[in-house]
């Protein structure tokens, strides 16, 4: 599902957090053509919290879903390099 998700839209080394309200939290890493899964609970390196960007999702058996994307520090710095100077 992710693979189809964000192909064009998520840079390389972006944190996924996927939480819901049955206490369930994971994360993923993004690398540029699939998800790798890093564990479960929270992951995202907290030297980016303000650049998160969230989304609701569908409810699913009772529990409501949000998606959590986070820079990482690989990914801010490909980005910061890959601007016209």
């Amino acid at each position: 599902m992710l693979k189809n998700m964000l192909t064009d839209k998520v840079g390389a080394g972006m944190y996924i957090v996927f939480e819901n309200t049955c206490n369930q939290t994971s994360t993923y890493m993004w690398n540029g053509t699939a998800p790798e899964h890093i564990g479960d609970g929270d992951h995202h390196e907290t030297a980016f919290e303000e650049s998160e960007v969230s989304y609701t999702l569908p409810e699913s058996n009772g529990c409501q879903y949000s998606m959590h994307l986070y820079p990482s520090e690989s990914s801010f710095v490909e980005f910061k390099d890959s601007q016209p100077k």
